[in-house]
């Protein structure tokens, strides 16, 4: 089996993304109303910049990998952090959804350790279910 990568999706940023709206159309309406200084029209842009790039920035900064021998969380952009955990010590695979994850088909898994000090959580994931499988194959592979 070769390697799978997994990212978040941008189906987790959502609501995020719905108020990136919410909070563009509020500068649009103020500007054009004239309210507030233009100073203060920038100030309140920055929230909404912010919601536009957090969800590109979580789709570069962490990335998991499903391997033959391990389950792996690469984090980071300028410096990388590695958790890796080898079949043999993973104890439980999990998944969470939410309301909004059931109706836009993402959620997050849990992967646990047989100690619990070492789990990656996976946010976000689309099409968990596809996942939980994968991982509960290679947990079942594991005492063959």
């Amino acid at each position: 089996m070769r390697k799978i990568i997994i990212t978040r999706s941008r189906k987790s940023f959502f609501i995020g993304y719905v108020f990136f709206v919410l909070f563009v159309l509020i500068i649009l309406s103020l500007y054009a109303l004239d309210v507030f200084s233009d100073l203060m029209i920038y100030l309140l842009s920055f929230p909404a910049v912010y919601l536009f790039l957090l969800p590109e920035y979580s789709k570069v900064d962490k990335k998991y990998f499903i391997k033959e021998e391990n389950v792996e969380e690469v984090s980071g952009i300028i410096t990388k952090k590695r958790n890796i955990i080898p079949w043999n010590l993973v104890s439980n695979v999990s998944m969470k959804k939410g309301i909004f994850g059931r109706m836009l088909d993402y959620g997050d898994i849990i992967v646990s350790t047989m100690s619990g000090k070492e789990n990656i959580i996976m946010q976000g994931i689309s099409s968990p279910e596809k996942v939980l499988r994968k991982l509960e194959e290679k947990i079942g592979k594991r005492g063959n």
